[in-house]
């Protein structure tokens, strides 16, 4: 479905955007580290990428709860 295919894109765009955080962001190849800068003050500080990951996956499992409901109805 399209719920799940976006919630594929969101998964893989946010690991990326982690991934070339970490490669480009140091002095040495894969020395770099991921900038968090979103900050609630009641939450973890987080960045885009890490909400992708979390929405990318949240988006998945519901799209499976809500798929394998169907099947069995149907």
């Amino acid at each position: 479905t399209n719920f799940s295919l976006v919630g594929t894109a969101m998964l893989i765009g946010g690991a990326l955007g982690n991934v070339v955080d970490r490669l480009f962001r140091g002095e040495k190849w894969l020395a770099g580290s991921v900038i968090d800068f979103i900050d609630l003050q009641w939450f973890p500080v987080f960045n885009i990428a890490d909400s992708a990951v979390t929405l990318g996956a949240a988006m998945l499992i519901i799209s499976s709860v809500v798929t394998s409901r169907t099947k069995l109805q149907s």
